[in-house]
């Protein structure tokens, strides 16, 4: 399992959606993008600050991406 972080966010949004309905499942999903997406846009200007790496900027965004993308169905790790 690559990614234990990853695994957690999809299978949160899997109980939601399957026990409550898909409206807070969407909130849920809208926020974790959301976060996801400051995450990136952090990890970038700590790069561009010379304060991280650009394989630090490159797996903020690959775990972006994946969360954003997976299909409901699938299991991400």
């Amino acid at each position: 399992m690559k990614d234990k972080t990853f695994v957690h966010f999809r299978s949160h949004l899997s109980y939601i959606r399957k026990h409550h309905s898909s409206a807070p499942a969407a909130l849920y999903y809208l926020v974790m993008v959301g976060r996801l997406t400051m995450s990136t846009l952090w990890q970038t200007l700590r790069w561009l600050g010379g304060a991280a790496s650009l394989a630090d900027v490159r797996e903020r965004s690959n775990r972006q991406m994946q969360f954003a993308l997976l299909r409901p169905g699938r299991t991400g790790g």
